[in-house]
């Protein structure tokens, strides 16, 4: 089953400070959450969940450890959540024994896989927080002057169990927090029949990440790896 959930807020204020300068300001903020895994079909038959409520994922309670550290104590780490913890909510997927059969459309055994849970487990958790100012000031007819800034932080987590059922799986963590920010000036100019806008702007961006970086070489043994720090990207 997969599972996604999206909330969008936002909100702007504008202001006339005179009759010639307008000032505007925005924010916002955007919360993203995926779930694919097994839904926890158990759970939901102990609280007789109503056809109205929200579907619950294997696993799905271990969340707030997974989030917050606070939560989860100087003796528990992320992988003792996203490894130990699961293990106990995953079987291997199976079309022998006697739920197989039971659950078989022709009762046979050895033909359908249809005990088991498959064998992933992802939860991806995206929030954003923008804020954005603008001074918009005109001069005559002719100019109309605008500056401004914007600003966003990010903070993107990813947790991956490929074998949740496993004492051995491959399991992958990200947990980052860029930011990007941007600022820029710009002169509108309205002639009789030609509009112009002028302008500079700056961006930049910082993925507070570092990556792989594989080296060429002519000799095999020359070969390294070097952990470069990503300072800017797209």
């Amino acid at each position: 089953m997969e599972k996604r959930k999206n909330w969008i807020y936002s909100g702007t204020f504008n202001y006339m400070a005179t009759a010639q300068t307008l000032l505007s300001l925005k924010v916002g903020t955007t919360k993203y959450e995926r779930f694919r895994t097994n839904r926890d079909y158990d759970w939901e038959d102990s609280v007789d969940i109503a056809w109205y409520e929200d579907w619950r994922a294997v696993g799905e309670q271990y969340i707030p450890l997974l989030l917050d550290e606070n939560l989860r104590g100087p003796d528990v780490t992320i992988r003792n959540v996203l490894v130990d913890s699961l293990i106990q909510f995953h079987t291997e997927p199976t079309n022998r024994d006697v739920e197989a059969i039971r659950n078989s459309p022709y009762q046979l055994e050895g033909r359908f896989f249809t005990a088991g849970r498959e064998r992933i487990w992802i939860y991806q958790n995206n929030n954003d927080y923008q804020g954005r100012f603008d001074v918009t000031h005109s001069v005559g007819k002719v100019h109309e002057f605008k500056t401004g800034f914007d600003y966003t932080q990010y903070h993107v987590r990813y947790f991956y169990n490929s074998l949740p059922h496993d004492a051995n799986p491959f399991f992958d963590i990200y947990n980052k927090k860029p930011f990007k920010l941007a600022g820029y000036v710009q002169d509108k100019m309205d002639f009789e029949g030609i509009i112009a806008r002028v302008g500079l702007r700056f961006d930049y961006f910082d993925a507070k990440a570092a990556y792989w970086l594989f080296l060429a070489s002519d000799r095999p043994d020359e070969a390294a790896f070097q952990l470069w720090p990503l300072l800017a990207g797209p």
